[in-house]
């Protein structure tokens, strides 16, 4: 039995799955927001904006993490110098850590929404908690991070599943959501993230390229074996599309309960159980928690040191510059202009991505006289 056999895990795929799932679900899926914006404004092309982000996450992403475990970066941030070289890939490293802090202002949003619509709190009261948790937990280091999210993120797609299910055969007709789609689009209470569903799922993919890129590539240094990192990245791109149609065709079908509501899927646990909408408010925001601390961290990698005084005060810092941001614009409108014009960006990236695999490969073919991917 060879080394790598040995070391393989089962443990370890879940983990990874975990891990990925809980950084992805986030405040703008786990509250519904982005799923109408990207998957159920299409209607029933979502399902094929669905496919489109699970076939370029299967391959890319698995990239990532398993060129992280290859070539153990001293930071998650490097892996753009080593796809685009040192010029492009410093700006991406820049460009990144904004994106993911504005991200992180997305999450401010979230949590500041979930508080103000279920609790009819202060508005200000979800993205302050979130912003403090978030820090302290960040002042950490990235190993405190993936041991907490990693166990977060199946129990929040097993909630998600509990409301949306049921709401697939509740809700309205097919034809008759379609209609009501039509007319929340004309009316503007219903955001489109593009204008044709393929450019919604290039945007998807490239903003999450952008969030993903440095955290795989930290995650996948720690794992013992390439099999964990593929079987865990695979089948955590499979969890998380394969739950975003299901709660794509339940918004779709329920259209009428959830317009206008900026937490579309706390509409949804209301109208199946009031008691059960209680639990779920407290399941988004850990959600939210799960992906606003990863973010925080891959923000402020690059510029600071998380084990000095220093760095933890600029984290902390950084934190509440953040919260102060994230209560100013409409969480809809937040997801809207950031995730969409950034994914644009973080698109180019899988250009560079597959230029670097071909030449790889040639140059192992070269070298080996086989392919070596």
């Amino acid at each position: 039995m060879t080394d790598k056999a040995k070391t393989f895990s089962i443990g370890a795929v879940f983990a990874v799955m975990g891990s990925f799932v809980a950084f992805a679900i986030g405040s703008g899926f786990s509250t519904g927001q982005e799923i109408l914006q990207y998957f159920t404004s299409y209607g029933l092309q979502g399902i094929l904006v669905a496919v489109a982000v699970f076939i370029a996450d299967a391959l890319i992403l698995v990239e990532f993490i398993t060129t992280g475990k290859r070539e153990q970066f001293d930071r998650g941030g490097d892996i753009y110098t080593y796809y685009c070289g040192k010029y492009i890939g410093k700006f991406y490293d820049w460009f990144t850590a904004l994106f993911v802090y504005m991200s992180f202002v997305v999450m401010v949003g979230g949590a500041s929404a979930t508080f103000n619509q279920y609790f009819h709190a202060p508005y200000a009261v979800g993205g302050i908690l979130l912003c403090i948790a978030a820090g302290l937990t960040v002042i950490f280091g990235l190993k405190g991070v993936v041991n907490v999210i990693g166990k977060i993120g199946p129990c929040i797609i097993l909630i998600v599943l509990i409301i949306a299910i049921p709401a697939l055969f509740r809700g309205d007709s097919l034809e008759s959501s379609l209609q009501t789609l039509d007319q929340a689009l004309e009316e503007g209470t219903v955001l489109k993230a593009s204008s044709t569903w393929w450019l919604a799922a290039y945007s998807y993919v490239g903003f999450g390229l952008l969030w993903y890129a440095p955290f795989l590539a930290s995650l996948g240094k720690t794992l013992n074996s390439k099999k964990e990192a593929v079987w865990g990245q695979v089948l955590g791109a499979f969890v998380f599309m394969g739950t975003a149609v299901i709660v794509c065709m339940a918004l779709l079908l329920n259209l009428e309960d959830i317009t206008g509501a900026q937490v579309p899927m706390l509409a949804l646990a209301l109208k199946l159980s009031p008691t059960f909408s209680v639990i779920f408010a407290i399941i988004i925001m850990l959600a939210i928690y799960s992906s606003a601390v990863p973010l925080l961290w891959t923000a402020t990698a690059p510029f600071v040191d998380d084990t000095t005084t220093k760095g933890k005060i600029i984290i902390l810092v950084a934190a509440a510059v953040g919260c102060f941001i994230g209560l100013a614009v409409p969480f809809d409108r937040l997801i809207n202009i950031i995730y969409v014009l950034n994914g644009y960006l973080g698109g180019l990236i899988i250009i560079f991505v597959i230029v670097k695999f071909i030449r790889r490969t040639i140059a192992n073919k070269n070298q080996n006289g086989e392919v070596v991917a």
